[in-house]
C-alpha cells in the first residue's frame, strides 16, 4: 500500500508543480489576485469590492505578499501547499480508520484528485484543510481528553468560517444533527458526544478566528452589502446560473492521442 501512495504521491506533485508556468486565470485566480491587491491598497472587502466568500483567503495572500513579495507565484506556492495539506489530513484521517498513523495511497490519491485544479489556493480548500484538521483535532481531544485540544479544534472550526461561510454553515448543521441523534439514541452513542464543558471550549476557540476576521469587516462594511454579496446575489443569479444538465457521461468520444472512442467520462477529467 506505501508503494502505492509513493507512486501516486509523487505523481500528484510532480503534475501539480508542472502547472506553476500554467497562465492566470482570468477568473478565479485572477480574482483572487485582483482582489488581494485591491485590499493591500486600502479597500474593504464588500464595502469598495465584491466577493462571494469570506475575505480570510484576501488577508493570508496578502500576508504572504508582505513576507515573500507580490508575486503569482507566492500565490501558486500556497496553491502547492493547500494540497499537500489537504491530502496529509486525509491521509492521516484514513490512517486511524485502518488501525495506523497514516494511509500513503489516500494521500497519494487526493493529490492526484487535485491535479485538474492546478495551483489556485482556492477558497474552498483552505477551508477545506480547516475542517479536516477540525476533524482530527476533535479525534485527539476524544484520546487525549484535556481543553485545550477541543479549544485548538473550535480554532480549526471557526477558520473554515473566515475562508468558506457555506462549508461552515454545512458543517455546523451536519455536526447539529449528528449530536441530536445521539443524543435521542442514548447508550453509547450519547456518552461518545463531548460534554457540554468541552463544547463551550470548541465554541470558544471557533469565535477567536471568526471574531478577529470579521469584526473589522463588520465594522466597516455595511452589513447588507455583506449579505447581499454572501446570499442574496449567489441565490437570485449564480445558483440558477449553475443548473446545468448533466452531460451524457457514457457517451463515446475520441481523445486524440488513443486509436479508439472512449466514454466522455474517461476521456474529461470533470
Amino acid at each position: 500500500c506505501w508503494v502505492l501512495g509513493t507512486v501516486l504521491i509523487a505523481v500528484g506533485i510532480l503534475a501539480t508543480v508542472s502547472c506553476l508556468r500554467e497562465p492566470i486565470g482570468v477568473y478565479d485566480e485572477g480574482i483572487l489576485l485582483t482582489n488581494t491587491q485591491l485590499l493591500m491598497t486600502g479597500r474593504v472587502p464588500y464595502r469598495d469590492f465584491y466577493t462571494n466568500y469570506p475575505p480570510g483567503v484576501y488577508w493570508l495572500l496578502a500576508t504572504l505578499w508582505k513576507v515573500f513579495g507580490i508575486s503569482p507565484l507566492v500565490e501558486r506556492a500556497l496553491g502547492l501547499a493547500v494540497h499537500l495539506a489537504l491530502g496529509l489530513g486525509a491521509g492521516m484521517l484514513a490512517g486511524r480508520m485502518l488501525g495506523r498513523r497514516v494511509s500513503w495511497a489516500t494521500i497519494g490519491v487526493v493529490l492526484v484528485w487535485l491535479v485538474p485544479l492546478e495551483t489556485v489556493p482556492y477558497a474552498w480548500l483552505i477551508a477545506l484543510v480547516a475542517a479536516v484538521a477540525f476533524c482530527e483535532l476533535c479525534l485527539r481531544a476524544k484520546a487525549q481528553p484535556a481543553l485545550r485540544h477541543w479549544f485548538c479544534a473550535g480554532v480549526a472550526l471557526g477558520l473554515v468560517g473566515c475562508f468558506r461561510h457555506d462549508l461552515f454553515i454545512y458543517l455546523v448543521l451536519a455536526l447539529g444533527a449528528w449530536a441530536s441523534l445521539a443524543w435521542v439514541a442514548g447508550g453509547p452513542s450519547r456518552r461518545a458526544l463531548p460534554s457540554f464543558r468541552e463544547c463551550l471550549w470548541v465554541g470558544a476557540g471557533a469565535m477567536l478566528p471568526l471574531i478577529t476576521l470579521w469584526g473589522p469587516t463588520l465594522a466597516l462594511a455595511p452589513f447588507g452589502q455583506i449579505v447581499d454579496d454572501l446570499y442574496r446575489d449567489q441565490v437570485r443569479f449564480v445558483m440558477p446560473a449553475r443548473t446545468l444538465p448533466l452531460p451524457p457521461l457514457l457517451r463515446l468520444v475520441d481523445t486524440g492521442s488513443l486509436p479508439f472512442r472512449v466514454p466522455a467520462f474517461l476521456a474529461s477529467s470533470w
